[in-house]
């Protein structure tokens, strides 16, 4: 979904026009009061930005991009864009965020992988040592056994799993 923010009387046109050319939801807001208002009650993938709204509210710019949650930001001058340099921004935008977001999913999953190797690897190693002092108490060692399989199948599978 996407939020087109201008003032332009020609914006319900552009947002339909545009809509129809990526195949995608476009809502319109012409100030950044009604801009926040939509960004705090729906998930927009990007704001389109035409800088005479920036202009007329500058100060509520911090405040939108606060509420924006993940939105990518497209600042572009709809007065002198053509349409199809509109979409083909538009559609560059959408796919630089989609990117990235697949980045930073695949950098978290090899974080998480990494975090998670070297916990189960210290469990493996305690119980390893632990299961080998003398004078455990009676059902202990199979206890270790049992916590020690368990790891040595999460590690399996961390390892032979994609987990993206």
């Amino acid at each position: 979904m996407i939020l087109l923010v201008t003032a332009a009387e020609s914006a319900s046109d552009i947002a339909a026009r545009l809509q129809r050319a990526i195949g995608g939801t476009v809502s319109v807001a012409q100030d950044f009061r009604e801009t926040i208002a939509q960004l705090r009650q729906a998930r927009f993938e990007l704001v389109v930005l035409d800088p005479s709204v920036i202009e007329a509210e500058p100060y509520e710019l911090s405040t939108m991009y606060a509420v924006q949650a993940d939105a990518a930001s497209l600042e572009i001058n709809l007065a002198i864009t053509s349409m199809d340099r509109l979409v083909a921004q538009v559609q560059n935008a959408l796919r630089r965020r989609e990117r990235d977001a697949a980045a930073l999913r695949t950098a978290v999953v090899n974080f998480l992988r990494g975090e998670l190797n070297e916990s189960l690897s210290t469990i493996l190693l305690e119980t390893g040592l632990l299961s080998e002092m003398p004078g455990l108490p009676p059902g202990a060692p199979e206890k270790l056994a049992s916590v020690q399989g368990a790891a040595q199948r999460i590690l399996s599978l961390l390892e032979g799993d994609d987990m993206e």
